[in-house]
Order: structure tokens, then C-alpha cells, then sequence
């Protein structure tokens, strides 16, 4: 008896929450969903829902679903067992705005139960929880990066140096009057930044790097970021995941990759062939970007330095390869 409980979270614009599935036997086996020609689950937009709101990523055993403008659509969830489609949900409202990313999925989907016909007999199949897994790129973690958006780099600086204050009473107008000398030269960064990132043409803004890092970047100059891994560096990026990336920098007409500091370049040169193969052409940046740390010399020894170099590689790498 088909029915859905529940829905999804707000999917923030720019980001993304993730979902997955779980398909069990009747003997309470997990079926193997790394195998898309067996299992496969896969989302797509319902029958009418309005284009160009969200996207999708589908990465086996779950998927993502990705804000690209504000507004309200619906999708559909489906699971096909070796070319076979085997249930699909009813239409599921997504709501997409501003709000925190990497939401969690509090839905079920039942199935009414299939035979699976196998050369080990008949396996009675349901399809199971829709739960957030976050595995794969989320690892159930929150983005950490947000020193990328100066912004709230700002309010870090505040609150560090009022508590700093509260701990040294005798010293506080001097923490607090470097807090705001300090503000001043943010705001001439983000100033900077601003008017460099601008100079990449709308269509051209999309910052593919290593891993998933530079969310805060995208979404507060009006970007959109991929990421060959996932939050962590810890992450390992699977054949599938580099094949899909390749096919949306094909698509979108992606100009370059970049690599960083603190993640395997691998990754990138692996993606880099990947599009090649395709037909494509992107360049991978000569110059690593600052993710997570700074560098060991002048000017990215400290984090104006940093941010600034990150900047003028994006810019100068995407706007090089014309």
C-alpha cells in the first residue's frame, strides 16, 4: 500500500540536502544499490513540476537534491530492479530558499511487496526507510568553512575579542579597537573580492574544486561550487562520482578545476580526463587554492593573504581559458 509520511526540509539555494534508500528482503537482507544495472535509486522532477529550481546527483544508494533558484517544485523518487521499475512515489513537494544546507530527510516510503525472480529463488523486495544517510559527501556533518563568507568571519572577529575582553577587563578597549582595525581591512577584502569575482561572466561562475569546501564562497558572491569529494578531505571520490562531475562540467560548459592545499590533486587530474574523454575542455589551476590552511610564506602566511590568492586564482584560472 504505497504512501509517504513526512517530506523534505527547505533546500537552501546553492546547496543541497542529500537522501538515500535502503531496499531489504523479505529475510531482512540489504540489497546491494552500488550496482545501478540490479538496484537502482534515482530521483527525478514529477509529471508538470516547474524546471529550473533544483537538480539532481545521483550517487547509487542515494542522491542530492540541489537549490538552484528560489521557488517550489516537486519530485518523484523511484526504484528500478534490473530494468524493471518497481515502485515510485507520489509527488513530493521541495520548497527551495535560504536556509541552513545538508538537511535531513524524516520520510518513509512503503512498497507493497515484489517478487524479484533470481537464480536464488524468490526474494520478497520492499523498498525501506527513505532516510538521510549523509554518507558518501555529508558524513552527517555540517559545512565547517565559514570563514569563507566574510560576512560571518566578521562575527567570529566580534566575538572573539569580546570574550577576550571579558577575560582581561584591564585590556579590553585595546582588544576591542583591534577587533574593529581588523573589521576594516575584511570589509576592504570582501570589497575586493567582490569586484574580482564579478568580473567572470554569470554563466561562467562555477567553482569546481577538490573537495567540498567553498560552499560559503559560492552563495555569498553568488556562485555555484562542486566538489570532487565531500566536506572532509577524509572523503575518497568513487568512479561515479568523478563520471557525473565530468558530465555536468561538460554540460555547463565549465572552464576550470582547482586543487588544494590540504586534499589529493589525484582526484582533480582524474577528473580532468574524465571531461577530456567526454570531449570536453577544462584547465586545472597552476596555483593550489587555501582551503582549510594557510600557507608557509608571504602573503598566504596569513588569512587576508590567503583569501586574496584564492580569489585572483579563480578569476585569472577561469577567465585564462577562454
Amino acid at each position: 500500500h504505497d504512501h509517504w509520511h513526512g517530506g523534505i526540509p527547505t533546500v537552501p539555494v546553492g546547496d543541497r540536502v542529500s537522501l538515500g534508500a535502503v531496499i531489504v528482503s523479505a529475510d531482512g537482507r540489504d540489497r546491494d544499490l552500488s550496482d545501478p544495472s540490479v538496484n537502482d535509486f534515482v530521483v527525478a522532477l514529477a509529471p508538470d513540476a516547474a524546471g529550473g529550481i533544483v537538480e539532481f546527483v545521483d550517487h547509487g544508494d542515494h542522491v542530492h537534491i540541489r537549490g538552484i533558484a528560489e521557488g517550489s517544485t516537486s519530485v518523484v523518487f523511484s526504484w528500478t530492479h534490473r530494468g524493471e521499475l518497481r515502485y515510485t512515489t507520489p509527488p513530493i513537494a521541495v520548497q527551495v530558499g535560504h536556509g541552513h544546507g545538508h538537511g535531513h530527510d524524516h520520510g518513509h516510503s512503503h512498497e507493497s511487496h515484489d517478487h524479484d525472480h533470481d537464480s536464488h529463488g524468490h526474494d520478497h523486495d520492499h523498498e525501506a526507510d527513505h532516510h538521510d544517510h549523509d554518507h558518501d559527501h555529508d558524513h552527517g556533518e555540517h559545512d565547517p568553512h565559514i570563514w569563507h563568507d566574510l560576512d560571518i568571519w566578521v562575527v567570529a572577529v566580534e566575538a572573539i575579542a569580546e570574550r577576550i575582553a571579558l577575560a582581561d577587563p584591564a585590556n579590553a578597549a585595546t582588544y576591542r579597537a583591534n577587533a574593529q582595525a581588523y573589521i576594516a581591512e575584511l570589509r576592504e577584502l570582501q570589497a575586493y573580492a567582490r569586484q574580482r569575482l564579478n568580473e567572470v561572466a554569470a554563466a561562467n561562475r562555477f567553482l569546481v574544486t577538490s573537495h567540498d569546501a567553498f560552499g560559503y564562497l559560492a552563495r555569498a558572491y553568488g556562485w555555484q561550487t562542486r566538489g570532487i569529494l565531500g566536506i572532509s578531505t577524509e572523503d575518497e571520490a568513487g568512479v561515479r562520482d568523478i563520471q557525473e562531475l565530468a558530465h555536468f562540467i561538460v554540460e555547463n560548459g565549465v572552464r576550470a578545476i582547482f586543487f588544494e592545499t590540504a586534499a589529493d590533486q589525484r582526484a582533480t587530474v582524474a577528473l580532468q580526463e574524465a571531461v577530456r574523454a567526454r570531449g570536453g575542455n577544462v584547465v586545472v589551476s597552476t596555483a593550489a587554492l587555501y582551503s582549510d590552511a594557510l600557507g608557509e610564506r608571504a602573503p598566504t602566511n596569513t588569512f587576508i593573504g590567503a583569501y586574496r590568492h584564492n580569489v585572483d586564482t579563480i578569476v585569472n584560472t577561469i577567465l585564462g581559458n577562454r
